[in-house]
């Protein structure tokens, strides 16, 4: 997939009032959109990563906002509750309507509704070329992406991952398959069970060879469940598969370096000279000794 900061500002935007109009009630605007959308073809991918990275950072700088919010209101509130009540116990009630003014905050919280449109639209794509972004997305825990992108996200992965090929490789770049690998390290076998076997099965068809050691551990680790033993099974198969895929790329390799040692004609023919003087040596003791006795 192409770097998302080649879309243009005005693209972003104008997904911004196409979401407006997914979210609209009438039919009519609804099925606009949906054809403007299909006509982008595989761009709207880009443009809606785009748009999702850009939407995220101003959902979390609300959530920090939100929070000095809260935590100034709060303070606020503690301070004015033990003023009142050491100085006047009957109206001690009074700090407490305080928080009500503070209920406002939480929409700061919350995702906007074009976000979770966005978020679903993403839920529905399956495109290859969306892998490396959302597998960098999912992996990071901490990342700031509201949880119901994150399970999204996950959904198609679990579906895009099982069918790459070799040449979608392209489309993970290393440090993106170093966040699946974390994944395979710290994903809680019983609870991402389907996860975890889609990135196992992502990486073996696309022939990651540097995934071997990180399915090594996985194999290693102890298992008490179905849940573990299903992922340790298909850990194991998919080393054998990459450990064949190794040994077959790294053949041409070797026959190549072997074929790169220059051997001059003097010496292939050294040993063979060597050989013919010790012959010639022994005959000589053979025939002195004989000559003796």
């Amino acid at each position: 997939m192409s770097d998302v900061t080649t879309v243009s500002a005005e693209e972003i935007a104008s997904l911004r009032k196409l979401m407006k109009r997914y979210n609209s009630r009438y039919i009519g605007e609804r099925l606009e959109a949906e054809r403007e959308v299909a006509d982008m073809g595989d761009h709207f991918s880009e443009v809606l990563v785009a748009f999702l990275r850009q939407e995220t950072l101003k959902h979390n700088l609300r959530k920090s906002i939100g929070k000095g919010i809260l935590f100034a209101g709060l303070s606020a509130i503690l301070l004015l509750t033990l003023y009142i009540l050491t100085h006047d116990k009957y109206v001690w009630f009074a700090g407490f309507g305080g928080f009500g003014g503070l209920a406002g905050v939480s929409g700061l919280f919350a995702p906007s509704q074009t976000y979770m449109q966005a978020v679903n639209l993403l839920a529905e794509r399956e495109d290859k070329r969306l892998v490396g972004y959302l597998a960098e997305a999912v992996a990071n825990r901490m990342g700031g992406y509201p949880n119901p992108l994150r399970i999204a996200m996950a959904r198609v992965l679990i579906r895009v991952l099982p069918q790459l090929e070799v040449s979608d490789g392209a489309y993970l770049s290393q440090p993106q398959r170093t966040a699946l690998y974390s994944r395979l390290k710290s994903g809680e076998r019983n609870k991402e069970t389907e996860l975890i076997l889609a990135i196992i099965e992502g990486l073996t068809r696309i022939e990651d060879v540097k995934a071997m050691p990180h399915l090594s551990l996985l194999i290693k680790k102890p298992v008490s469940t179905q849940s573990e033993l299903a992922v340790r099974a298909q850990a194991q198969l998919a080393f054998e598969t990459l450990h064949a895929c190794y040994e077959r790329l790294e053949m041409p390799q070797t026959l190549l370096r072997a074929s790169m040692l220059t051997v001059s004609g003097d010496e292939l023919l050294r040993p063979a000279m060597d050989v013919r003087k010790e012959e010639e040596n022994i005959q000589l003791l053979r025939a002195s000794s004989s000559e003796r006795e």
